[in-house]
C-alpha cells in the first residue's frame, strides 16, 4: 500500500509540475521573442531610413581626424523602445560621427570602444543580436558605411527580472502542487485503502474460521502416521 501511495503522489506531482512548467516556458518564451522582434524591427527601421544611405550629412572631422567627443543627438522620435546609436563610417570604415536617436545611453567613450570591437571582429557586413539575457549590444555593421547599435542594459534587466520572478513563481507553484498532490492522493487513494481492509478483515476472519478445521485435520494425520492400524472416529 505505501508502494501505492508513493506512485500515486509523484505521478501527481509530475504532471501538475510539468503543466506549471509548460506555462512558466511558454510566458518566458514568448517575452524573449517580443524583445529580440523588437530588435529585429528597430534594426530594420534604421536600415530602411534613407538617412543612412546618404553621405549628405555635412559632417565634419575634428583637427586630428577623430571622431567627437560630444555625441550628435537626434530627436526621438522612432525609437523610444531602444537605445539606438549610429556609428558612422567612411569609404575607409574609419568612424566620422557618432548619432544618438534616443535622449540616454552609453556614455562616448564606450560607443567608440564597442565600435571598433565590431569592426575588427567583423571583415564583412553582418547582423548580430546575441543572447538578450546578457549580451549588452546588439548591432547591424554594414562595412564603410555605418553601425547600428543598440544598448541592451534595459532588455537585460527586463528579462532577468522576468526569469527571476518566474523562478520565484515556480517555487510558490511546486509548494502549492505538493499540498493538492496530497490531498488529491487521500480522495483517491481512499477508495482503495477502504477495499484493501476489507480484504484483509476477510482474510483474517477466513482463516480463523479455517483455523479449527485444519488443526484437528492436521492431529489425525499425525495420529494416523504414528498408528496407522488406528481407527478414528467418525
Amino acid at each position: 500500500m505505501n508502494k501505492l501511495r508513493r506512485k500515486i503522489f509523484w505521478t501527481i506531482f509530475i504532471i501538475l509540475s510539468l503543466f506549471v512548467i509548460s506555462i512558466l516556458y511558454i510566458f518566458t518564451f514568448q517575452n524573449y521573442n517580443r524583445e529580440k522582434m523588437n530588435i529585429q524591427q528597430n534594426l530594420l527601421r534604421m536600415n530602411n531610413d534613407k538617412r543612412l544611405h546618404e553621405k549628405d550629412f555635412n559632417l565634419k572631422l575634428t583637427d586630428d581626424d577623430t571622431v567627437p567627443d560630444k555625441i550628435v543627438k537626434e530627436n526621438p522620435r522612432r525609437f523610444m523602445d531602444a537605445t539606438i546609436y549610429t556609428i558612422l563610417l567612411d569609404d575607409n570604415n574609419d568612424m566620422l560621427e557618432i548619432i544618438s536617436h534616443t535622449p540616454d545611453g552609453l556614455i562616448d567613450s564606450n560607443i567608440k570602444d564597442y565600435a571598433l570591437k565590431i569592426k575588427n571582429d567583423n571583415e564583412e557586413s553582418c547582423t548580430y543580436i546575441g543572447n538578450l539575457y546578457f549580451n549588452k549590444i546588439s548591432y547591424k555593421y554594414e562595412k564603410n558605411n555605418y553601425i547600428t547599435l543598440i544598448d541592451n542594459s534595459d532588455i537585460n534587466n527586463r528579462l532577468q527580472t522576468s526569469f527571476l520572478t518566474g523562478s520565484i513563481i515556480f517555487i510558490f507553484s511546486e509548494i502549492i502542487i505538493l499540498i493538492i498532490s496530497k490531498v488529491l492522493l487521500s480522495w483517491i487513494i481512499k477508495p482503495v485503502e477502504r477495499s484493501f481492509n476489507k480484504q484483509k478483515e476477510f482474510i483474517a476472519n477466513a482463516s480463523h474460521e479455517l483455523k479449527t478445521p485444519l488443526s484437528v485435520i492436521i492431529a489425525c494425520a499425525e495420529t494416523l502416521e504414528e498408528n496407522p492400524k488406528m481407527e478414528l472416529l467418525h
